[in-house]
């Protein structure tokens, strides 16, 4: 994840190399343990949906931890954000059309307010 502070714009990147540092840090933190992750992006609805709800919330959780991480790693954490606008942008190693109400951010937007980077993540807030 790339940090760029510019006026009142803050830009975060998550990229393979992030993901890869996380995987890194979770084997050593858990040795015995598969990451549930597989990759940085989040995953479509179409596959979300299918999944049982134990695996849905799993996978949910692993989510929230990655950002979790990211935003401790960058010391992003604590700010209590209460007013902000947020964009998302995706981007794929292939340009196949993609379904972008399809991604989910929630875990992500969890995170952030998990780890007090913003107040909450309702429409009074974003």
């Amino acid at each position: 994840m790339s940090v760029d502070l510019k006026g009142n714009k803050l830009t975060l990147v998550i990229d393979v190399e992030e993901f890869e540092d996380y995987k890194k840090k979770y084997k050593y933190i858990h040795p015995n343990q598969k990451l549930k992750l597989k990759t940085h992006m989040f995953p479509s609805l179409n596959i979300w949906l299918n999944m049982n709800r134990y695996k849905r919330n799993s996978e949910k959780q692993s989510y929230h931890e990655f950002v979790l991480y990211l935003m401790t790693k960058h010391n992003l954490c604590n700010l209590n954000i209460s007013s902000t606008s947020m964009s998302v942008t995706f981007y794929w190693k292939t340009k196949h059309k993609k379904d972008l109400d399809n991604y989910i951010v929630k875990s992500f937007l969890d995170g952030l307010v998990e780890c007090n980077f913003l107040e909450e993540d309702n429409h009074t807030i974003l």
